[in-house]
């Protein structure tokens, strides 16, 4: 791993962003091909369910009349060799996968083609219903074996394509062997597997099908019913696309991740796909101490896990200047370190109002911050040090404290600045003095406003109990982070959310805010 020019590191964002144009472009032809198997299933119903009731276009409840009709001999062997072609495609995706096992997804096609092969010799409306998950059979198998195909080539492809910009050709090999491989494509996420959920897409698919088979030959409205049966097979032929296109997210996401780790980097670049999301957008500005968009290796957000369903947006290895850029390395906090800041706006002045500071209103709004009297007093009593060092000035001090309310840190941050931090060296003492969420970081607002998106993100990184915010107005406000918080994303929420409501209040502001942020791991409440 050697240190290279910025130019070579602003060129390295161009081309991973022209290779992740280029994957788009190659994943859309795999997507048709995948949309092409689900219109011929389409066009194979409409036409069966077309030929079963031709001969009954005089009657009023056709289910019912299809119910009476029995099954020839001939409609049997046409059912059974159909099934016959499924079930030997099956077996050789088990034994001829691309590398890939396909599992139990072939086996519960075999034990539903035979429920349906002694289903159907009942009478003519259960022959219609096997043949109907005939189809969906046929074009769910056929998906597997395009998402199976298609996720183990782009995984190898894009495996190779690393080692040569990384230079680890042969490094690399544990990374492409059938085991490795099939690590990879047919690993869980939350529970479940691409082939698990593709199954499940079937079972959904087949019973909304059969829905409205049923409801179209009970009210004989055959346009209607065809209607509906196409908006049924594209809504979930979406769903097929959706994860076809996540799970090549997915394994391109391995490979550059397993590639960097190879190579021995610490630290990795957020490249934003052509349309990133605003969450995207967020973990691509986000600043965790290192640059915009750059992270640790084993501390940048997971593709899709941390993002969204059809994320397209990749990392790249990346070097930061100053910085022990050697993976081992990883966990020392940067030399710039993540800083608390009072924001971008805010609401009155920066003189404390001592009459209510001073108030035995003021007073009690402590004894609610947690059951420890003699804690709730400590925290007190460094708020009112905090207010009385930096009245009238828009300036902040921190004091970090552990659980009994003794000082454990303490931090005067620069003159008329809002923001506060902690030295690389402080932080590390504290990592190696106190258990994980077991100390309480507390700063001043000279703006009056609630924690920003950099407060969140000092507290996830330096793992506060909790956090408190003390305003040179009087109020209080405690929160935390649960998971990895993304300051741009909390701020940009919050300045949407002011320009779209402009006559809304702050309070009313910053509490739409966090109800859209709900599921990112943020907790915040005034002490009252």
């Amino acid at each position: 791993m050697l240190r290279k020019s910025s130019k070579y590191w602003l060129d390295r964002q161009a081309m991973e962003k022209e290779a992740i144009r280029k994957y788009i472009q190659q994943d859309k032809n795999a997507i048709a091909q995948l949309n092409r198997h689900y219109d011929v299933m389409l066009n194979n119903i409409n036409q069966q369910i077309a030929a079963e009731i031709s001969s009954l276009a005089d009657r009023n409840n056709v289910g019912l009349e299809l119910a009476k009709k029995q099954v020839t001999d001939m409609d049997v062997k046409a059912y059974s060799a159909k099934a016959k072609q499924i079930v030997e495609q099956a077996a050789v995706m088990r034994k001829n996968g691309h590398h890939v096992t396909y599992k139990d997804y072939p086996k519960a096609v075999n034990q539903e083609l035979r429920v349906y092969n002694t289903t159907m010799r009942v009478n003519r409306l259960e022959y219609l219903r096997a043949n109907i998950a005939l189809e969906v059979a046929r074009a769910s198998l056929n998906a597997a074996s395009i998402t199976g195909n298609t996720l183990v080539d782009r995984y190898i492809a894009e495996t190779k394509r690393q080692a040569g910009i990384l230079g680890i050709s042969g490094k690399n090999d544990s990374m492409l062997n059938n085991v490795a491989i099939q690590g990879v494509v047919s690993a869980d996420v939350n529970g479940a597997n691409w082939s698990s959920r593709l199954w499940a897409n079937q079972v959904g698919l087949r019973a909304n099908v059969e829905q409205v088979l049923a409801t179209g030959l009970a009210h004989f409205d055959v346009k209607r019913m065809q209607s509906l049966m196409t908006d049924t097979v594209h809504n979930w032929r979406y769903v097929a696309d959706r994860l076809l296109n996540t799970e090549i997210s997915r394994v391109l996401y391995m490979a550059q991740w397993g590639s960097i780790k190879k190579a021995g980097y610490r630290f990795v670049k957020w490249i934003n796909e052509p349309k990133a999301c605003l969450l995207c957008s967020a973990i691509g500005r986000e600043n965790s101490g290192f640059g915009s968009g750059v992270y640790e290796y084993d501390k940048v957000p997971s593709i899709p896990a941390q993002t969204h369903p059809n994320c397209r947006c990749a990392i790249s290895a990346y070097w930061v200047d100053g910085e022990s850029n050697d993976i081992k390395d990883l966990g020392k906090e940067s030399s710039s370190t993540i800083k608390e800041k009072g924001g971008s706006w805010r609401s009155g002045t920066n003189k404390v109002n001592w009459n209510y500071i001073n108030s035995e209103k003021f007073k009690s709004k402590f004894d609610h911050i947690t059951n420890d009297r003699n804690l709730n007093a400590q925290i007190r009593k460094y708020a009112i040090a905090m207010l009385t060092h930096r009245q009238n000035s828009d300036s902040e001090d921190s004091y970090i404290l552990n659980n009994k309310g003794e000082i454990v840190a303490k931090t005067f941050g620069p003159d008329d600045k809002l923001e506060v931090g902690l030295s690389e060296k402080a932080r590390h003492r504290i990592s190696q003095e106190y258990d994980p969420y077991t100390i309480i970081g507390m700063h001043n607002h000279p703006t009056n406003i609630p924690p920003t998106g950099s407060d969140y993100a000092a507290a996830n990184k330096r793992k506060y109990n909790f956090g408190i915010v003390v305003t040179h107005d009087g109020r209080i406000f405690k929160y935390s982070a649960d998971k990895f918080a993304y300051s741009y994303l909390v701020d940009k929420t919050i300045e949407n959310v002011r320009r779209t409501h402009y006559n809304w209040d702050d309070n009313e502001i910053y509490k739409e805010a966090m109800r859209r942020l709900k599921g990112s791991g943020l907790s915040c409440q005034e002490i009252k």
